[in-house]
Formats: C-alpha cells, sequence, structure tokens
C-alpha cells in the first residue's frame, strides 16, 4: 500500500502523504496505508504537546508497541544500545537547554545529529579480520600483515599541486611536506619488514591498473634498496602476471513455476494486445496480476503523464457546458484550470519540482489539443460520451471495455470512436495495430492491410479498435470511424488521425483473432512464451531467455 501511494502521488513528505486523501478509495491495501500514515502523524504531533522527553517516549512506545526485543539477538542488541545512546543523549540535551529555548522541532534534529555522530557496533564475530589504517599498522602485534594499495600517490601519501598551499610555502611554515611523508612512510615499512623478520610475514598487494584501464605505477618506496637488488626487484613487480582464472559461466538463480489459477472469466480490451505480444506474459499479468513497482519514481513516468492528460480532456468530454465551447482560447482556458485541480487531487498543492515541470509540458500540450478540438468542433464533429463502458460476449467470455470518446456528426449523424494517446511520438492507428508479418507471426493473427496503396501481409498486434468498432456497430446507423485523438509533443501533429481502409473483411479478420485469443485463453494456451517482446515489464524475473527462466504454466480448470 505504501508502495502504492508512492507510486500514484509521489509525496514529498509525511505530511504531503497525509494531506493527500481520497474518500471513495476502495482499495483495501492503500486505506491500510493511508491508515499508518494518520497514526504516525500523529504520533509525531505528540512532540509538539508534550516535553521533548516525553513526546519522544510515547512516539517509541507507539511504534514500537508489537515489537519483542530478545538480548540474544545480535540485531535486537544493536537497537537496544541504539536507544540507550539515543535516550541519553536526550537527558544531556534537557539537562543543557531549557524546554522553551528551542523549538520541538529543532531540538529533534539537533538531537538526531548528535546521535548519527555515535557509533554501535555489533558484536564481533570471532571470524572477524581488522582492517587498519596505514599509520596505525605500526601498533599491530599479528605476525601476519597483509598492505593493500602499494601504488604511487597512496604509499607514499602525497599533495601536489596544492594552489593554496605549494610545497616550498609548507616547509617555510612549517607544516609537513611530501619529503617528510616519504620518510615517515619509508620507516614505517621498514619497521613492518624488520619486525616480522624472524616469525612472521608481510604481503604487499599493489594494482595494475584502475577501473578505467588507466596504468597505475608502483610505490617508489618498494623500490629503495641496494643497487645489487634492483635489478630483481623491478623484474618482480614488473612481471607478466598469470592469466586470471575464468570466471563461471553466468547460471539462472532459479526457474519461475507459475502456479495455476481459475479460468479467466473476463477479458479487458488491452488484454488482446499483450496476449499477441508473448501468451506467457500475459498469463503473468492477467492471470496472477503480476506487476513491479517502482519504488525510487521522482516524477511521473509515461503513463502518469499519459494518465494525467486523459484526466484533463476526459472531464472536458463530460462537461455538457465545456464540451459545447467553440474558441480554442476558452477550451485552453477550461484544460488549464482543470489540468490544475487535477494535479493538486493527484500530487498535493505543493508537488514535487519535477511534477512542477511536467505539469509545464502538459499544459503546451493541452494548448495544442485546445485548437484541434476547436477545429473538429467547427467540422461538425459533437462529443456524446466519454469514458464509455461497454461489454459483450466473445465464445462465452466476457470482453470488457472502456472508450475515450464518442462522437456524433451533427449533418451525418455518423458516429466516430476516437482514443486518446499521449506518445512523444504522433502514430497512425494502422501502425499501432499491424506490423508487417514475419516467421513468429501466428497463424490466427495473420492480415493482409492496404499500406501506401500497396497491400502488405501484416501481424496483429493489437484489437483495440475493431473491438471497439465491434461493441458501438449497432448504434452506428449513418457509419462509423475509428482513430486516434493524438497528443504529441509536437503541437503540430496534434489532433484526429483515423484508421484507414478498414473494411468488413478486415473487422471480420479481427473479430476471428480475437475469438482465436478468447479459445486459447479458455483452453489455457499460454505457452510457448517469445522469448523478446517491445517491453519487458518482466525482464528482471527472466533474464531475455524466457524459456530458461521459467516453465509453462499449469493448467487449472480450464474449458477443454
Amino acid at each position: 500500500g505504501l508502495d502504492e501511494i508512492h507510486k500514484d502521488h509521489l509525496p514529498a513528505s509525511l505530511e504531503d502523504a497525509v494531506r493527500l486523501h481520497f474518500e471513495g478509495e476502495r482499495i483495501q491495501n492503500r486505506i491500510v496505508a493511508r491508515g499508518a500514515l494518520k497514526r504516525l502523524a500523529e504520533a509525531l504531533r505528540m512532540l509538539d504537546r508534550e516535553r521533548l522527553s516525553r513526546g519522544l517516549a510515547m512516539f517509541l512506545n507507539a511504534v514500537f508497541a508489537n515489537r519483542e526485543f530478545r538480548q540474544g539477538n545480535p540485531i535486537d542488541k544493536v537497537y537496544l544500545e541504539t536507544a540507550h545512546s539515543f535516550m541519553d543523549r536526550l537527558r544531556e540535551w534537557e539537562s543543557a537547554m531549557s524546554e522553551s529555548a528551542v523549538p520541538a522541532g529543532e531540538a529533534l534534529a539537533l538531537l538526531l545529529d548528535a546521535v548519527g555522530q555515535e557509533a554501535v557496533f555489533p558484536e564481533r564475530s570471532g571470524a572477524a579480520v581488522d582492517i587498519q589504517g596505514w599509520l596505525e599498522l605500526a601498533w599491530e602485534d599479528a605476525p601476519h600483515l597483509i598492505v593493500a594499495g602499494c601504488n604511487e600517490g597512496h604509499l607514499p601519501q602525497s599533495i601536489v599541486g596544492d594552489r593554496f598551499l605549494p610545497e616550498q610555502l609548507r616547509e617555510r611554515l612549517g607544516l609537513t611536506t611530501n619529503a617528510q611523508r616519504l620518510a615517515r612512510d619509508v620507516y614505517l615499512l621498514e619497521l613492518l619488514l624488520q619486525s616480522r623478520s624472524g616469525y612472521g610475514r608481510v604481503e604487499l598487494i599493489l594494482g595494475r591498473q584502475r577501473a578505467n584501464g588507466d596504468p597505475l605505477r608502483p610505490s617508489r618506496v618498494l623500490l629503495r634498496c641496494p643497487d645489487e637488488q634492483l635489478p630483481e626487484r623491478v623484474a618482480s613487480l614488473f612481471q607478466e602476471l598469470p592469466a586470471p582464472a575464468q570466471t563461471p559461466a553466468w547460471t539462472l538463480p532459479w526457474t519461475l513455476a507459475p502456479r495455476a489459477v481459475p479460468p479467466l472469466e473476463r477479458l479487458s480490451v488491452t488484454a488482446f494486445r499483450s496476449y499477441l505480444a508473448c501468451p506467457f506474459r500475459f498469463y503473468l499479468k492477467h492471470a496472477l496480476r503480476m506487476e513491479s513497482i517502482d519504488t525510487s519514481k521522482r516524477e511521473l513516468d509515461a503513463l502518469d503523464f499519459g494518465s494525467l492528460v486523459h484526466q484533463v480532456v476526459e472531464d472536458f468530454g463530460r462537461d455538457e457546458a465545456a464540451r459545447e465551447l467553440a474558441d480554442p482560447t476558452a477550451i485552453h482556458n477550461y484544460f488549464s484550470e482543470q489540468l490544475r485541480f487535477v494535479i493538486a487531487t493527484r500530487y498535493g498543492s505543493k508537488p514535487p519540482l519535477p511534477v512542477q515541470v511536467q505539469t509545464e509540458i502538459a499544459e503546451r500540450r493541452l494548448k495544442a489539443a485546445a485548437l484541434a478540438q476547436a477545429l473538429e468542433y467547427a467540422a461538425g464533429w459533437r462529443i456524446i460520451d466519454t469514458e464509455s463502458k461497454f461489454d459483450g460476449e466473445i465464445n462465452g467470455l466476457t470482453v470488457r471495455g472502456r472508450i475515450d470518446r464518442v462522437e456524433r456528426h451533427e449533418e451525418t449523424g455518423a458516429l466516430r470512436v476516437l482514443d486518446y494517446k499521449t506518445s512523444g511520438k504522433a502514430k497512425s492507428p494502422l501502425d499501432v495495430h499491424t506490423v508487417r508479418r514475419t516467421d513468429d507471426t501466428p497463424d490466427y493473427a495473420t492480415v493482409d492491410v492496404q499500406m501506401k496503396g500497396k497491400e502488405r501481409p501484416s501481424g496483429w498486434v493489437d484489437l483495440q479498435l475493431p473491438l471497439y468498432y465491434w461493441a458501438m456497430e449497432t448504434e452506428a446507423e449513418n457509419g462509423l470511424q475509428l482513430g486516434y485523438f493524438n497528443l504529441p509533443t509536437v503541437g503540430a501533429d496534434t489532433g484526429v488521425q483515423l484508421l484507414e481502409g478498414y473494411s468488413p473483411d478486415i473487422h471480420a479478420n479481427a473479430m476471428a483473432c480475437a475469438a482465436a485469443i478468447v479459445e486459447r485463453v479458455q483452453a489455457g494456451e499460454f505457452w510457448p512464451a517469445r522469448e523478446k517482446v517491445r517491453y519487458d515489464e518482466f525482464e528482471p524475473i527472466l533474464f531475455g531467455q524466457v524459456e530458461a527462466a521459467a516453465q509453462a504454466p499449469e493448467r487449472g480448470n480450464h474449458r477443454e
């Protein structure tokens, strides 16, 4: 529930999250999450009503009321030590400051800053290995030392090109110089070697190159030896390294084995596109209801942005007075006002900065949409319905949909069904619904369409507009047109684009494809899977090799 609230509303703080309240929300996990946020906010408000120590104690009691701590548990021990440290700092604070001197919020911030500078360490493991700094090694009595990073620049430590304190000025001021650091580090290395010459061992590790491939030099300290030993030392430092062991080939950590579920009782119009893309991914999304939630989201993604613009133009279509507006300026003013209202409803009165920027982008698109709407109104098209719901049956399975916009021409009486599209680039309905036929195109999805005056062997990849035609054809006595109302980035491309060449034969072919998909869903046919799809939201669990990463779904009580 908390993840969904973040995904849908992007609250910047607890206060923002609590303020975003929806009376009609019926999603149970979000209702529970909102209740938890309200209780948390109420507990925090106790800090302003009580003394800081008492308010914090009440808050912590509320947070950890159902949490049991066991002394033998290492994690619980760290929690308890942290709590003791926190309360010690709190008592010190109250003894040093008067309650009225600092507001509770500022006092808590200062207190947390003080506690944050302390360290609480878990119990030391018997297998722990100490990592010391270079200057601390002189006091290390372990017989076996491993010293890493013995490259020039680290050993000895050097400061080169300091614009404020160059080497000569440091020497004149009596500050530590590079020459003194070199002498110190030579002494320390000799101390480590000589102190273990009879009973211990010192291993020195140095790199050959950086992560980006730049070469690294060995420390000059390693080359301070008698002249007769220098050739052997240089040969040792620059010798060819043995070939590294071959990294084991990556293997799948597990195989996805989807459980069986009861047969689907209904399909949405958009579900047909999912099945045409990949039956197996259709099963994951529509049968198992699997979806990913981006908890790191900081701005509107493409779906959020599209939903935002959709909401504004749909509200326009519902408003019987607004949809009779003919002046583009008046339409744009309505869009602007409604956009601000939707933003405030979804993201609060002070949305995050990225959302504010995206609001201005949506404003520009809606300005172009206002001009396009005025042109369509002047051409005689009148909006008669928005978000028009329908359902029907195909082979006994319920198919449901929602049409963005239904229009009737005031002179001819013809109907027009439009779907709003907010992708960055305007696309023709034919290009969205069909692609050039390939060897992977299922037999039931093949269709021949007219493209630029030529017949093109194609395959269905979407059945949205054909299913809208199926839902509306009985009401279209004077003709029915299908198309998109594009709202792209480029304002010149904004407006209505129709599905050209949609003949009765093409419609019959599309409905045959829909019936074939329904039959396969009813029979539980969700395999084989497509290895590659245009957008794969299940890539993190399928690893780009779906047939190796997953098993065919178990068959539930599907119709035979």
